[in-house]
């Protein structure tokens, strides 16, 4: 059975999590890569922890950061999604946290055939959405401007 939580210990949640998200989505682009999704903000013991599901390249399952009280930084677990712990590292820095969630949701090795295959094809995808993206502000642009062409010439009369 689950205790409840103090005003105190919610706010302490709180501030916690969001001093990660903060850290990890330095870099929108490596946190993108990890498919992160159903994020949860608790207490293990008496540590506040963000969990969330991640979908990356090493670790499909679930990644769970601990603020480390003892060495002021964090302890990182992976989990399998049959809950097995995959890999933890522990007293992990601030300015480190995200390139270790990274090494250990999705590029361990950045050699790996494989993961080279998939970088690829995520960076070929990225780039055929965002020149979809430009092609519809352009055309956007060019209703906008004939629109308001049409209108001056409406003024001008």
């Amino acid at each position: 059975m689950e205790r409840k939580l103090t005003d105190d210990e919610k706010a302490r949640i709180k501030t916690t999590c969001d001093i990660i998200m903060a850290l990890i989505q330095s870099n929108k682009a490596v946190f993108d890569s990890w498919g992160a999704s159903d994020f949860l903000g608790r207490l293990i013991g008496d540590s506040p922890a963000l969990s969330f599901k991640v979908n990356g390249f090493i670790c499909r399952g679930h990644c769970t950061i601990v603020f480390n009280d003892s060495c002021g930084g964090f302890d990182v677990y992976t989990y399998k999604p049959d809950g097995y712990k995959q890999a933890e590292q522990r007293g992990v820095q601030l300015h480190e946290l995200q390139s270790v969630c990274d090494r250990m949701i999705e590029t361990a090795d950045d050699s790996d055939p494989k993961y080279i295959a998939k970088a690829n094809s995520q960076a070929s995808a990225d780039i055929k959405k965002a020149l979809d993206i430009l092609d519809d502000i352009r055309k956007a642009g060019q209703n906008q401007k004939t629109a308001s062409t049409s209108v001056n010439m409406r003024y001008r009369k």
